[in-house]
């Protein structure tokens, strides 16, 4: 689509408007069109003059020249010239007075008067004719005679046979515009006319260079065009101004030349320190300095008075100061700007860097103190550059070595895997021999593709010799093999690991330790990582991200992850923003994994499918196959047992043949969660034992473990109770009944499940009354069924019918289908009369809503609520105002009472 096409799609209003002034809509004879430049009058002037040329009436255009605006008459002669034909039937004195338009040496000068008048008589003459209308672009720049003789002629027209439109800019005083006619406004675009425009010209640019046209242009069309276009030509960091177009700086640029130095050093001083934009809806700004005796910048347009504050009138006028400055001009305001903020750190620092050039130890300190701040702000694209420019201004070559290479991690963690690369070598780092260079390959191989084999076997043969190793590389090493084992869920692997950490440990902070506890074998050691792991909670706010996440994951295999759920979303939408992608990837995964568990199954939903188009535009295999396996896990307990083989099958094909045993591990649980949800309980059991024998848990070993009640319950069901009590005594021996809470909670109800009928339900009710078993509703409400089924089995059906009812309402919370059937069919057998009617009593609610509804009734506010559950306020209130309704409940005060009619409703469901 064409440039006017796009304009006049987002002006169909505007046109209409005038189509109705044209056509004789209006009393007024003339109309002023105003607006900024680039706004789009000409393309509307223009369409507007084409449409109005039909049979009937004839249409005079003219146009104002800047180079013309010295010259009297020039604009008056565009006018009379082509009516030319009519002057000689005019009287002797408009004759005269008309000449002098066209060119002719007159004996004496007109007067304004009357031009003006010799002006209409030629007019009334013409429209005799054929009616007339005059359209003016451009009119700011018509000299002042022929400006002021239209303007008074405009006035005194009446009746519909002559029209005078004249488009002027807002910012250029001149006497036609300011003449008393009718105004006619063409504001800028509004944000969503902004969007399909930019949607319109069919320009495909990234997100962030599409956020920053959308602002600098600030509804400008024409700004639009030219800075999308710009940005798509260039290279464009997100937080710089996009460079001008020779077109932009001739239109926001041109009013600058007539500014003396000084002026303009006053308005490159406040445009550096970002200086507000008058009618751009915005954040304040963060300015401290003070633009003064710029009186000619706002009798030139440059700038406005806005709420009593001194204001560039449009984005891109400041943009034009500082594109049309000099290097030395802005080093020189930046330096001036950094004294003005010695207690912003980040503020000072990045001014510094621009206006340094010569090495700097002090300045190269600043910069460093300001990137890490900066990190842990969640800005890692600022971080990067403010990281790169301390190592160009460092002349020590092992400090600048040093901070290009965290530049590098830095870009890392962004998801910039080339521009890591590039760092490297710009601190001769580049080769593969050298640490940094590892850990950047290293880092690609596992996060890109998945190589856990390789990869681990390169990291520890480099830290089999770390004495070279400064501190901070080491510890960063360290955790990137931390990962890999993770990944790999190789014991072999994970032992090696285990002894290299031992080994290094006087040499590594207390940190990367409790990673390698938790992440390794959190059965038996989870009980020294809780207290260490709670020991941090405080300290988060000093933590960098990728700490900050790795802390949290750890809480997730040591069941803390409440504690840490809500920094989780928060953290993955700033660094989404921020731009660190692959933290940002390894938050949504860590947040899928805890929604999974807590019954929130809709969100984890949600939450894989945003980190896979993440993973997807970023090209980052690994996370987006494990939120892939979330997702089949999902599917499998919803009992969509075809999507949920059909999301294993992609996981297995990719993951196998690379070894990478945490998601063939859910491959695994993928397809014994399909067997139950089909009832066949053997094939849960073949698949349950392929992970791990009967009786053992190899140390390392995190799906044996984590399968533990699967196993049990599939040789239970399957005539296997020997090896369900081998599996369970070796649990007990191990002594996970005093592990993290789910895996505690996994073996109490593993050995419920085999016990002899005299100890079974005691078992069953000591296992129902561990304080987090409600934290895992799927768990909770599989341990449920199983003690109900022993107690129809033991024929108390009065007991059974309480136990089997929660379940299957927990089950239906979840939508776990397949178990819900079972749990109702086993109230039929318990002698309950199952009913599907929403009629009968009030309408379940799911998991989701049941945690909302509780905490409620609990006292809790939303936003406390928001922040336990890892929700938005404006979702826990969209949650109550659904499930008041199902509750027949009106206001909060009556949650309490209505939850505990749904615990003793009668037998039914």
């Amino acid at each position: 689509m064409d440039l006017g096409g796009c304009r006049l799609i987002e002006r169909v209003d505007e046109l209409a408007a005038l189509e109705s002034f044209v056509n004789g809509g209006t009393a007024d004879g003339c109309l002023a069109l105003r607006g900024d430049s680039g706004v789009g009058k000409s393309m509307l002037v223009q369409a507007l003059s084409e449409r109005a040329a039909v049979p009937g009436r004839r249409v005079l255009r003219c146009s104002g020249v800047e180079a013309e605006a010295a010259f009297v008459l020039a604009g008056l002669s565009q006018l009379v010239y082509p009516l030319r034909e009519f002057i000689a039937q005019l009287g002797a004195d408009d004759q005269r007075t008309l000449a002098a338009v066209l060119g002719v040496v007159p004996d004496r000068v007109p007067t304004v008067t009357a031009l003006t008048f010799a002006l209409l008589n030629l007019l009334a003459l013409a429209s005799e004719v054929t009616p007339l209308l005059v359209v003016i672009d451009d009119a700011h720049w018509f000299d002042d005679v022929s400006a002021r003789v239209i303007a008074m002629a405009g006035r005194r027209l009446d009746g519909a046979a002559v029209r005078f439109l004249a488009a002027c800019r807002n910012e250029v005083p001149n006497a036609l515009a300011d003449g008393g006619w009718p105004q006619m406004v063409l504001a800028p675009l509004g944000p969503e006319q902004a969007e399909r425009f930019l949607d319109q010209l069919d320009v495909d640019l990234p997100h962030s260079a599409r956020v920053g046209v959308l602002e600098q242009a600030a509804g400008n069309p024409l700004a639009l065009a030219e800075l999308s276009r710009c940005a798509l030509e260039n290279s464009w960091a997100p937080d710089a101004p996009l460079p001008l177009t020779q077109r932009l700086v001739a239109i926001f640029g041109d009013r600058l030349n007539k500014l003396d130095e000084s002026v303009k050093a006053q308005l490159l001083r406040g445009a550096l320190d970002g200086a507000a934009t008058g009618g751009v809806a915005s954040a304040p700004p963060r300015t401290r300095y003070v633009m003064q005796g710029v009186d000619a910048a706002i009798e030139h347009g440059v700038l406005v008075v806005d709420r009593g504050e001194l204001v560039f009138r449009h984005p891109l006028a400041r943009a034009a100061v500082i594109q049309t400055s000099t290097a030395g001009q802005r080093r020189h305001a930046y330096a001036q700007l950094a004294d003005l903020y010695p207690d912003d750190v980040v503020r000072r620092a990045a001014y510094l860097a621009h206006a340094t050039v010569d090495p700097d130890p002090a300045v190269v300190d600043t910069l460093a103190a300001a990137a890490e701040l900066t990190i842990r702000r969640g800005d890692a694209c600022q971080a990067i550059e403010l990281l790169r420019r301390a190592g160009e201004l460092s002349d020590r070559p092992r400090r600048r070595e040093q901070l290009l290479a965290s530049a590098a991690f830095v870009a890392l963690q962004a998801a910039q895997l080339d521009e890591a690369e590039r760092l490297l070598a710009d601190a001769g780092l580049g080769g593969g021999a050298s640490a940094s260079a590892l850990l950047i390959t290293s880092f690609i191989s596992l996060y890109r593709y998945g190589d856990v084999t390789a990869t681990h076997r390169r990291l520890v043969e480099r830290l089999q010799s770390a004495d070279d190793l400064d501190g901070e590389t080491l510890t960063r090493m360290v955790n990137l093999l931390l990962a890999v084992s993770m990944f790999a869920a190789d014991p072999a692997l994970w032992q090696i690991t285990d002894g290299l950490v031992d080994s290094l440990a006087d040499r590594l902070g207390e940190l990367s330790v409790i990673y390698r506890d938790a992440w390794a074998d959190a059965a038996r050691r989870g009980r020294t990582v809780t207290q260490r792991l709670k020991e941090q909670l405080d300290r988060l706010a000093e933590l960098e991200p990728w700490d900050v996440m790795r802390v949290a994951l750890a809480g997730y295999y040591v069941d803390l992850i409440d504690d840490f759920r809500s920094v989780l979303v928060p953290l993955a939408d700033r660094e989404i923003e921020g731009g660190a992608a692959t933290i940002a990837l390894a938050t949504l995964a860590l947040v899928t994994a805890y929604q999974l568990a807590s019954g929130q199954w809709a969100e984890a939903v949600d939450t894989s499918q945003r980190g896979v188009a993440l993973c997807s535009q970023h090209h980052y295999e690994l996370f987006g196959y494990q939120l892939r396996g979330y997702l089949g896990v999902i599917s499998a307990c919803r009992g969509d047992v075809v999507r949920a083989r059909e999301l294993a099958a992609q996981v297995r094909v990719w993951a196998e043949p690379r070894r990478v045993g945490f998601l063939t591990g859910a491959v695994a649980q993928i397809a014994i969660l399909c067997s139950f949800a089909e009832g066949d309980y053997e094939s849960a059991y073949l698949q349950a034992t392929a992970i791990t024998a009967p009786g053992e848990f190899p140390p390392f070993a995190l799906h044996a473990t984590r399968t533990l009640f699967d196993l049990v319950e599939a040789a239970v069901h399957t005539d296997r109770l020997n090896e369900a009590r081998r599996h369970v005594r070796a649990a007990k021996r191990l002594q996970f009944a005093d592990a993290p809470p789910r895996l505690a909670i996994a073996t109490g109800a593993a050995e419920a499940l085999c016990a002899s009928d005299e100890r079974a339900p005691a078992l069953f009710e000591k296992v129902l009354g561990h304080p987090a078993v409600a934290s895992f509703p799927f768990e909770h409400a599989r341990i449920r069924l199983a003690y109900g089924m022993r107690l129809r089995r033991l024929r108390r059906y009065r007991n059974a019918r309480v136990v089997l009812r929660a379940a299957a309402e927990i089950f239906a919370g979840l939508g776990a289908e397949p178990w819900t059937q079972r749990a109702r069919n086993e109230l039929r057998a318990a002698g309950t009369a199952v009913r599907h009617s929403a009629a009968v009593g009030p309408a379940p609610l799911t998991a989701q809503e049941r945690l909302v509804a509780e905490l409620a009734a609990k006292g809790l506010s939303n936003k406390e609520i928001a922040a336990r559950l890892c929700l938005s306020p404006r979702t826990v209130g969209a949650h109550l105002y659904r499930l008041f309704p199902k509750l027949g409940v009106t206001n909060r005060a009556g949650l309490h009472d209505a939850l505990d009619a749904i615990h003793a409703a009668p037998d039914q469901i």
